[in-house]
């Protein structure tokens, strides 16, 4: 009897520690519409704590659903708690953050929110007014048309100059991606395409074990191709300058 109390005492332990550091990192895009799309892994079976439309297949987050945001007026407000989770929202075009507990970041251009554990976010959507005369559009860009090619003509050996200095840069970037490991230019080549990321959502992109991107990255920021910015679980990288 003693002994059985034991075993189970030591299965809540086991238990309770297993699920205290599990880990999830849950991206969710929103629509104007207030759909939401889940995204994202797990480490641990968080299947009841997933709304209706969002499902865990093989540590793989993936699903639509409404229920996590709701509208009041012109503000629409967004949800969603999970323990041991890294959440990171990203608002649809024209958004604007009234209030969120989380952070407000820019993440490869797009507005997004960030907390840990659970987060809320009330935002409205800017609509673009249609009554405006096409002609005065026309009229516009005719303009700044006119401005651009007459700067362009009065500063053409400048503009000549610099395509040239971003002809040796990416120049030299191409030489050094042939003397690169196939994984470090795949690292190398979604920067380029994304632009400043999350760390962990570039090691998600490439699909990589924990252990070896992380000494892909070490070994590219040694070489002066990329930097890395921000602290703890909130880090960002991109390519150097």
């Amino acid at each position: 009897m003693k002994f059985l109390k034991l075993f189970l005492v030591f299965g809540v332990f086991v238990f309770l520690f297993s699920f205290a550091h599990a880990s999830s990192d849950v991206i969710v895009h929103i629509d104007k519409t207030g759909n939401a799309l889940f995204l994202g892994t797990s480490d641990e079976n968080i299947t009841a704590f997933l709304p209706s439309g969002v499902s865990l297949v093989n540590g793989k987050i993936n699903g639509n659903t409404v229920l996590q945001t709701s509208k009041e007026g012109a503000i629409w407000t967004f949800y969603y708690s999970l323990q041991n989770s890294n959440i990171e929202v990203f608002l649809p075009t024209g958004a604007k953050v009234k209030e969120t507990n989380g952070e407000v970041l820019i993440d490869g251009g797009n507005l997004a929110i960030y907390k840990e554990d659970n987060l809320t976010v009330s935002y409205t959507i800017e609509e673009i007014r249609s009554g405006f005369n096409s002609l005065w559009l026309i009229l516009i860009a005719l303009v700044v048309f006119i401005g651009i090619y007459y700067f362009s003509k009065k500063f053409d050996l400048k503009k000549k100059s610099d395509k040239n200095l971003v002809k040796e840069e990416k120049k030299k970037i191409e030489v050094l991606q042939e003397i690169l490991s196939e994984r470090e230019n795949k690292i190398i080549d979604i920067l380029k395409e994304k632009g400043k990321i999350k760390s962990s959502v570039l090691r998600r992109l490439v699909g990589f074990p924990k252990a070896s991107f992380s000494r892909h990255i070490n070994e590219l920021e040694k070489k002066g191709l990329i930097k890395r910015s921000g602290e703890g679980r909130n880090k960002f990288v991109e390519v150097s300058k």
